[in-house]
């Protein structure tokens, strides 16, 4: 029993690329926190993987915006490419949360291969995330902390 659920946690830190296993860990002021008035911008280097690379962002706080949801796009860019939506986050339910650990971290992961492709392996890649409103509404509050931005080949 014990040693198919050490199995288990090694594989899911394999899969979300943590404990120094193969991946581009964000280079920037992480923790950030996203508004609607400022982005976060962390630069991370592109895998030698080509195929089945994924982008994971972890969130550690969530305040919703009082006009309305909301969702954060991500997009990546690097000098060989131009800016290149990745996905989106709306967190739902759309209630305040504050992580007190790692555990009630909550993750997103998107497949980035096709983003990525035209980027050399090593190069660095740019990860934007902006806050938007999912309506026409404009935001003037609401914040998402963003506390993890990995690029990881898949598994």
């Amino acid at each position: 029993m014990k040693r198919s659920a050490g199995r288990m946690i090694l594989t899911i830190v394999q899969i979300l690329g943590l404990g120094g296993l193969a991946f581009a860990q964000a280079q920037g002021a992480l923790p950030a926190i996203v508004t609607p008035e400022k982005a976060v911008h962390v630069t991370v280097a592109a895998p030698s993987a080509r195929t089945g690379v994924f982008l994971d962002i972890v969130l550690n706080s969530y305040k919703p915006p009082t006009a309305g949801p909301a969702e954060i796009v991500i997009s990546l860019s690097a000098a060989t490419i131009a800016r290149r939506e990745v996905g989106r986050i709306a967190v739902f339910p759309a209630e305040p949360f504050t992580a007190a650990n790692e555990r009630e971290q909550r993750g997103y992961r998107f497949d980035a291969t096709a983003a990525l492709d035209g980027v050399a392996p090593g190069a660095p890649v740019a990860v934007e995330l902006s806050m938007q409103a999912t309506t026409g509404r404009t935001l003037s509050d609401g914040s998402v902390g963003i506390a993890k931005v990995t690029l990881s080949p898949g598994s």
